[in-house]
This record gives structure tokens, sequence and C-alpha cells, in this order.
């Protein structure tokens, strides 16, 4: 049931922005994967793709402030990235000078697959000074011409139990990416087999800003996630996130298959600057998100508070180890030091479903100037205090739901709340915070 209100309060639609809030989005086929980016100039960008053209192409649009399409974008307001037969799974990323990254995968049923990166400015002109004539290719079963690594079909064999298993994993890229203020990208990526006996390992690559592998980065420009003192077999790394003392966070999850039953669970872990582990962050081991209520507990995306370095880390559980979606969502807050931060919930990540539309939460944010966290997933955004309660102020329960399926969300600079969704049709929605 769509539950959101109209008016001037926190959660509210924005009544300035389309039609009382919401615009209906351009969709040429079956609607596919979906971002929005909000732009220094209050603009905002929205990619999408469609089963039209069998995902083979990457359209990009830029509305304005008010909501309704720029036609001075691009041809028509519509530019077209073709070739990009890795557009099934993308997100848009702000980068320097007004600029703008792509990144796409091709995940495979293993979530196996390269990673493609495009630099744009704001206009949608490709930077031809980034890898080559615009584009960079990332193989993460060959880094390097040094690193070469057992194919992929021979592990596919291997693993047929293991297909489409991982959700909110499969699908989203949208905490995958984060830039330093000096220009390097950190990619975070589900990862390939390294440690012996391991189906998979989590990888996080650092480019330069004209798209190479940036060799003082763990002296590769690369590295794979290694959780000390956990038993697992495979590892992901999902989420990435950039303190500004230059340490990295780095969120995902891991199974034990060995185990009976299966279980998976979460982590978070921290890496200095060049790319080693950091001992400073919970003595140098991962924060492992685990409760025994639970077998199955996934990972969205992590968020930084830039005035203190608190973390926030979302995702979705369930109670038996299946393949079907998440249903109840949780979230955690660290301190810098990576101990859970004792004044929410006491201490311990909030697992919380407050009404049948609650499942997990795909995206979180900090909001600016304020202790105040705000999360989306599913059907439905939230608002939550500092102590893990809802706050109550945001569109009057906390919290508010709307048919169809949020695909992300984004806070813009003027701290306004804007999600990309489907139902029937794609819709772009900006709430009041």
């Amino acid at each position: 049931m769509d539950q959101m209100q109209k008016g001037t309060k926190a959660g509210a639609l924005d009544p300035s922005f389309g039609d009382n809030g919401v615009v209906g989005l351009v969709s040429e086929g079956t609607a596919g994967s979906q971002s929005i980016l909000p732009l220094p100039s209050g603009k905002l960008l929205y990619a999408n793709n469609d089963f039209f053209d069998s995902y083979s192409t990457l359209k990009l649009r830029r509305l304005n402030t008010n909501g309704f399409f720029d036609s001075s974008f691009g041809k028509n307001g519509l530019i077209v990235l073709p070739g990009i037969t890795t557009a099934g799974r993308f997100s848009l990323f702000s980068y320097l000078d007004d600029r703008f990254l792509v990144k796409s995968m091709r995940v495979d049923d293993l979530g196996h697959g390269d990673i493609v990166l495009r630099k744009l400015d704001q206009n949608g002109q490709i930077d031809t000074t980034f890898g080559t004539d615009g584009v960079v290719n990332i193989n993460p079963w060959r880094p390097t011409d040094k690193e070469s690594l057992q194919s992929p079909q021979v592990v596919e064999m291997k693993s047929e139990s293991r297909r489409k298993r991982f959700f909110i994993l499969y699908e989203y890229q949208g905490g995958s990416v984060c830039v330093q203020p000096d220009g390097k990208i950190l990619v975070a990526h589900t990862g390939v087999p390294h440690y012996p006996d391991h189906f998979r390992d989590g990888m996080v690559f650092r480019l330069m800003p004209d798209g190479s592998l940036d060799k003082t980065f763990n002296e590769k420009g690369f590295l794979y996630v290694k959780l000390e003192g956990v038993d697992y077999d495979e590892s992901m790394a999902t989420s990435i996130a950039y303190q500004k003392d230059g340490k990295i966070l780095v969120a995902g999850i891991y199974v034990n298959s060995n185990q009976t039953p299966t279980y998976l669970n979460s982590y978070v872990v921290r890496y200095k600057e060049d790319g080693q582990l950091d001992a400073d962050f919970n003595n140098g081991r991962a924060v492992i998100i685990a409760d025994s209520e639970f077998s199955q507990i996934e990972v969205g995306t992590i968020s930084v508070r830039g005035s203190d370095g608190a973390v926030v880390v979302v995702g979705g559980a369930k109670k038996t180890f299946d393949t079907s979606f998440s249903d109840i969502p949780w979230l955690a807050v660290l301190t810098p030091s990576g101990s859970f931060n004792l004044l929410f919930n006491n201490g311990k990540p909030l697992f919380s479903k407050e009404s049948p539309e609650w499942r997990m939460w795909q995206n979180c944010e900090w909001q600016e100037g304020s202790n105040s966290i705000i999360v989306a997933g599913g059907e439905v955004a939230a608002r939550y205090l500092s102590s893990g309660l809802l706050d109550l102020s945001f569109d009057g329960k906390g919290w508010f739901a709307r048919i169809g399926s949020f695909k992300e969300m984004k806070v813009t600079k003027d701290q306004k709340l804007v999600l990309v969704g489907s139902a029937a049709n794609p819709f772009l929605l900006r709430c009041l915070l």
C-alpha cells in the first residue's frame, strides 16, 4: 500500500518536484536496472537499461531541479552508451571536477564478472583520457599480467548448488565504488578464488585518476580480503567507504558451507591507505554481523559519518539458508575503532520488521548535520535516531512504504531524499528531510 504523505514535513513528498514529488521515468521496454546521481548543479542524472535491447546499452538522461527532463542533455535529452554488454548491473558515482563514473559489471549466476568503468562530464561527454578511449576494463581473474587464476568454468562445475543465491549482492552495484579526495578510485568486487580451498575471496582495487592500477596500494593495485580468525570458505566484498583520515572500510559477506546447517554472515574490515590491514580497527580483525536466530545475514551498503568517522552498515536477514529474498532488515552502528556503538540499540545490530513491507535495507546514509540515519530497501524508506529508535518526525511514524521496489536511494546537496524505483512503471521520488 502507498503510505506516503504530501506536505512540508520530513518524509513528505516534495511538491516542487515533478507531479507533487513524483516523476514518471522513461523505459523503452521491460525495466532493467536503474541508478540516480545528484549533480553539484542540483540536477539529477538518471540511468537505465531495458530488456528491449537485451540490456546491451546504457541510457543516460538528466533532470532539472524541478524534475522535468533536460532536453539540452545529449541528443534531445538522451545519451546512449553503446557496447556495454555488462550493463545488466551498474551504478552512477560522483567524481571530482563535476564529473561522474559509470560502473557496470557482467555478473554470472555465481557472482563472477569483469568490471567496466567510464568517466563522463555532467553533459555526458566521455573522458577519453580515462583508460582506453574512456573505458577501463578490469578482469579480476587476471588483474595483472603476472596474476593468473583458475578458470571460472572449472569453479562453476564444482558449484552448481551456489547459483543465484546472493540476491542483494547479485543485482546491486551502488555501494561498490568510492572516490578519494586525490581522485583515486576504490572499487569493491565480489571476488574470485585465491586462498586455498576457497570458492571465492572478495577483492578491492584502487585505480589512479587515469584508470591504471595504483601500485602503492598493497604493492599491486589490488588486494584479496582475508578474514583473520574466521572459519569460512567463501567471501565477497560488496560495499566500500573512504574515511577522511585515508582509511578504507570494506563490507561484505562470508559463508561457511562446511558447517551444518550452512550459514552466511556479514563483515566489516578496515585497511590503511597502503592496503594493509588496520590494527587499530577491532584489533585488525573483521567486525562480524551475526545472530544465532538467523542463518543468512546479507550486507547492503556501508556509510561513514564525516564529522567523527562513525560507521553504519545495513542489509537483510533470513532464518533459513535458501534462495529466497531476505525477510528482515538490519542495521548496525560502529565506532571509529570498530566496536559496536553502545548508544545504538544497546551496542547490538538491530533486526527489526515493523510491517510486512519491511524486508531488507539496501542503502544507508548519515544525514548531514545530524545523528540521523536514512535507510531504504524494497518498498520502504525510514529514518533512525542515534539510539536505534525510529525518528517519528519522519513522515509521522519513522518510515513510509510505496507500492513497487526502490532500486536506489541518494541524498542531495540541499538535503532532500531521492529514490528511484519501479512498480508497473519506473518512477522517481523526491522527499523532504
